[in-house]
């Protein structure tokens, strides 16, 4: 037992306008007697208030301060060792409102403005839960005990007490090794896969590399004997054919026709509008004739003698002009048929001409390209040449790119080697992780402790019971195995009679009960209990007679004695037992204070 409280100190909690205990560690076996409602049990509750932020009377908070009149201030003073704990709590604190201030040496840097967060630097610093100090340290009629819990609750109740619910935060650190590790092991193995995907596909390149390197002498060879070839085509061409086909087409006159073409193309358009002229004169004269209509009146429908004189004056006028109209009309009509014959002749040689011309054209073109080729032979061999010697000096390129291909290769396998190892690596590693899992687990490392401690805990309590119950002892089991194989994770307790076949704790009769929960306690507080002393509120009153009452006060003086409790308080209003104590507190109360003394 490493925490010793030391000093208590009240003001304005509950009945108590003032208290204020020192030395509490040298108080020994204590009784705190007087009436009821004196204010007997707000000394327990102002320790359980200290240390765990809450009573288990279940009264609000609001009823805390004195007369709901505030002003509130409960403190305590916790040695450690060598450190010096100190906690104050505030209600409806006129300065400090409910504020906790932590202080340890004298250092309040523990202390934080949400008094939540403080309470948990308390409990973190003395190592304490709620669970745990009902079941070692704090006895009261409310609080909770490891015999009357549930089965599912005791599991809990424990796993608290013992600090073994860190197993639990351990196997989600282990479980998440195991999902990070798998992951791990996936991707490698993705990668792997990807690595001999690509192994494969650089193995063929190097095969084709292979074959390349093989057949380029090969083709190189064939690729000089073509150029070869082709510089032996560039010959030069013969072009006298062409000259002498040029010069016999440049000698003929093949645009002599063109004049005489235009001649008669002029001739036959004037001999079109002279016969037009004559034809238009005529039409004119033939119009006068018309208008005399062969001597008859218009009118009267019968020969006019005027008209007939009309008629035969015209008619001796212009027969020998009408004449010589249709004459001239002949004779253009003669030289015009006799000028297209000529112009027909003419445009046909000029066709052949035409076609003259356009074979003179064709050969002068090829003469110029066969000219050019002849020109360019020289220099087109001697890129032949050149062509050749470059390729007959080309270094086979594929001896470079099989090395290549060939160190990707082993560059591949090394990685694949790696990633071989690192997946046995990450396997050695998910078993490892996974024998965590299964050891942080139900049936792992908690399972042992629990096993090992309810076995303590039996033994322990069955010896305190011994002294204090005849023929009754306690049987603690943790996980059972059900007929699906399940491990059933429960802690039984039972109780167990030689006068009764009955086993479950809530069926006893109370002073039985009583005579457990005492042997409880103190087999817990010798255990796991983290004070140095333990409160009792009215173990004494609860269903015991006279006879198991004189055996509980043995078994306080017994642990008192033995120094595994060096601080003991009994609150009782039994002041027949103050005997048994070698300190007594008198309690009090008038006008609704609580006092000391009396």
């Amino acid at each position: 037992m490493s925490l010793i409280l030391n000093e208590l100190s009240l003001r304005n909690f509950r009945s108590w306008k003032s208290l204020h205990l020192t030395d509490i560690d040298q108080i020994g076996l204590c009784l705190i007697n007087g009436p009821n409602g004196s204010g007997k049990s707000s000394l327990r509750q102002a320790i359980e208030y200290l240390l765990l932020d809450s009573i288990s009377d279940g009264f609000k908070v609001e009823d805390i301060p004195f007369d709901k009149s505030g002003d509130c201030e409960i403190y305590c003073k916790i040695f450690n060792g060598d450190d010096v704990i100190e906690i104050t709590k505030y209600r409806d604190h006129k300065q400090f409102i409910n504020k906790i201030i932590l202080s340890v040496n004298g250092n309040t840097s523990l202390t934080s403005t949400d008094r939540r967060v403080t309470q948990r630097e308390i409990e973190s610093l003395l190592g304490i839960s709620s669970n745990e100090v009902y079941i070692s340290t704090i006895f009261t009629v409310n609080s909770p005990s490891f015999p009357g819990a549930k089965d599912s609750e005791r599991k809990e109740v424990l796993y608290n007490a013992r600090g073994l619910n860190k197993y639990n935060g351990y196997q989600e650190v282990a479980k998440g090794k195991v999902s990070s590790t798998e992951a791990h092991i996936n991707a490698l193995n993705t990668t792997l896969i990807n690595l001999n995907t690509n192994l494969l596909e650089v193995s063929a390149r190097l095969v084709e590399l292979e074959r390349r390197v093989s057949t380029f002498d090969e083709e190189k060879k064939g690729k000089i004997a073509k150029k070869l070839r082709e510089k032996a085509e560039y010959e030069e061409k013969d072009i006298t054919k062409l000259k002498e086909g040029i010069q016999d087409l440049s000698e003929l006159n093949l645009n002599g026709e063109r004049e005489n073409i235009k001649l008669y193309e002029g001739e036959i358009n004037e001999l079109r509008i002279k016969k037009g002229k004559l034809e238009t004169e005529l039409n004119t004269i033939q119009k006068e004739f018309k208008k005399i209509k062969g001597g008859i009146c218009p009118v009267l429908g019968s020969e006019c003698e005027t008209l007939l004189k009309e008629k035969g004056r015209l008619e001796s006028e212009t027969m020998p002009k009408i004449n010589e109209i249709n004459f001239e009309i002949i004779k253009l009509i003669e030289t015009s048929i006799k000028a297209e014959g000529f112009l027909k002749r003419y445009k046909k040689i000029d066709l052949d001409h035409e076609q003259a011309r356009a074979k003179l054209l064709e050969l002068k073109s090829e003469l110029k390209r066969v000219e050019e080729y002849n020109g360019s032979i020289d220099k087109m061999k001697l890129k032949y040449d050149l062509d050749i010697e470059e390729v007959a000096k080309g270094e086979n390129p594929y001896i470079v790119l099989k090395e290549r291909e060939s160190e990707k290769i082993e560059d591949i396998k090394r990685n694949i080697e790696v990633k071989q190892a690192a997946i046995y690596r990450g396997e050695e590693l998910l078993k490892y992780y996974k024998f965590w899992v299964k050891g942080f687990g139900k049936e792992g490392i908690p399972n042992l402790k629990v096993e090992a401690f309810l076995e303590q805990i039996e033994r322990e309590t069955n010896e305190i019971l011994s002294g204090i119950a005849e023929r009754l002892f306690v049987k603690v089991e943790s996980q059972s195995t059900v007929s699906t194989g399940d491990v059933r994770e429960k802690i039984s307790y039972d109780v167990i009679s030689a006068d009764r076949r009955i086993t479950d704790y809530a069926s006893y009769s109370g002073g039985q009960k009583q005579r457990v929960k005492i042997a409880d306690i103190f087999s817990f507080n010798k255990l796991i209990g983290k004070f140095n002393f333990i409160i009792l509120d009215e173990v004494l009153e609860l269903s015991l007679d006279e006879r198991g009452k004189g055996e509980i006060l043995e078994l306080l003086k017994k642990k008192y004695l033995s120094g595994q409790v060096p601080t003991i308080f009994v609150i009782s209003h039994d002041d027949q037992i103050k005997g048994n104590f070698n300190k007594v507190i008198n309690v009090g109360i008038k006008d609704g204070v609580s006092y000391i003394g009396g």
